[in-house]
């Protein structure tokens, strides 16, 4: 009987045991990150594309793909940095320099294409990267790679650059996803960002 109770405590501890917890922070401390300013409004990155309206413009109308420097090489203006800013900020600041070429530019600017990836991993049914191309939450991301497996806690760490050389690590609970607690609703992904599920 005592090498059974020695067996069954030790069996309990191992089991215990083998449950690998990612320590993280609660997802409420999470900054914004480099996608999404305070206003939840996109911030240009390289790779996107942007549709270009000039009313009476054929020259300065079309698609541009902004480069890997983050600007947006166009007629007339040549390079212009554009990355960081918002689609609001750039049509301004766009339509100023403009100016000098054109009196009273009528300018419109279309977000066509992201290039924003997320990679998830742990107990999700398609792990890898994740390609999204508009704002999306964590549940949002989730549901495209399938949801989570039948082995999953409900525990999700999300893990996020912070300008270190280390990911900050932020967790939340699947359930609290569902129910709405924590206002994740707007809550959108970053480019980078690593969703894991225990």
């Amino acid at each position: 009987m005592n090498h059974l109770l020695k067996t069954l405590w030790l069996l309990l501890g191992l089991m215990t045991g083998c449950t690998l917890s990612i320590p993280a922070d609660p997802i409420s401390a999470i900054r914004s990150g480099q996608s999404y300013n305070r206003l939840g409004e996109y911030l240009v990155t390289p790779g996107d594309t942007l549709l270009l309206n000039v009313r009476g413009e054929e020259s300065l109308t079309g698609s541009f793909v902004v480069n890997p420097q983050g600007n947006l090489s166009l007629p007339l203006l040549g390079e212009v940095p554009v990355a960081g800013q918002s689609l609001t900020d750039l049509q301004k600041n766009l339509s100023t320099k403009l100016k000098k070429y054109i009196k009273n530019p009528n300018l419109s600017i279309q977000l066509t294409d992201s290039r924003t990836t997320v990679f998830m991993s742990g107990e999700i049914q398609s792990l890898g990267p994740l390609l999204i191309r508009e704002k999306t939450n964590l549940l949002q991301a989730i549901a495209q790679a399938g949801g989570l497996s039948d082995f999953a806690s409900g525990r999700l760490v999300l893990m996020r650059d912070r300008g270190t050389e280390m990911k900050g690590r932020y967790e939340v609970e699947y359930d609290d996803l569902l129910s709405g607690d924590g206002n994740l609703d707007f809550f959108y992904l970053e480019n980078g960002d690593i969703i894991h599920a225990e």
